[in-house]
């Protein structure tokens, strides 16, 4: 409790390091965040989902102040959310999945309002920079590989096994979970 304390303490100072630390050092530490125990122990189901939600609030923030939006053209906003922006929509993801397993949020309500502040303000200001870049130069997605140029480029005439994983309106950041999910099993991936 001590401990828990004392990462939330570290969040509300903006010490998102100390708290990350802190959490996965308990996460990786302490008998009672361990998931491996079994029943009677039922702490074991309060303190994991505790931590893990004290990871991912302080791995939002952080997220958020290492990729602010920039404005430009549509192209380059583009290939920015391609080459790092995705990582902050990760992390909100990553949040909501964590905070899902909590009953309740107690001490940690006032670091998650905070976070998900963060987060709507980000959102917010990317989606104000594309618009505004829309509406003056209209959809040029600059190099960028287009849906419609996959297939006859990087599928079709291929000599080997391929598998061509096709979702509409899958989030890229899922997207590149799925591709780092496949890299285990698969030889090659873009």
């Amino acid at each position: 409790m001590i401990a828990f304390a004392e990462s939330i303490r570290l969040l509300a100072a903006g010490q998102l390091d100390g708290a990350l630390a802190l959490s996965q050092q308990r996460r990786s530490s302490s008998i009672w965040a361990r998931d491996t125990f079994s029943p009677p122990l039922t702490d074991r189901t309060v303190w994991a989902p505790r931590w893990r939600a004290i990871s991912a609030v302080a791995s939002l923030r952080d997220e958020a102040a290492a990729h602010e939006p920039a404005a430009g053209s549509v192209a380059s906003q583009l290939t920015w959310y391609v080459d790092r922006g995705w990582r902050v929509d990760r992390a909100h993801r990553r949040l909501e999945l964590a905070l899902s397993e909590l009953r309740t949020l107690g001490d940690l309500e006032p670091e998650v309002a905070t976070s998900r502040s963060t987060y709507e303000r980000w959102l917010e200001q990317l989606l104000e920079h594309f618009t505004r870049a829309l509406e003056t130069e209209g959809l040029d997605a600059g190099d960028l590989v287009r849906q419609g140029e996959i297939h006859p480029r990087f599928v079709a005439g291929d000599d080997g096994p391929t598998a061509y994983i096709w979702v509409d309106a899958m989030r890229y950041e899922i997207g590149t979970d799925l591709a780092q999910a496949l890299d285990a099993v698969c030889s090659e991936i873009e």
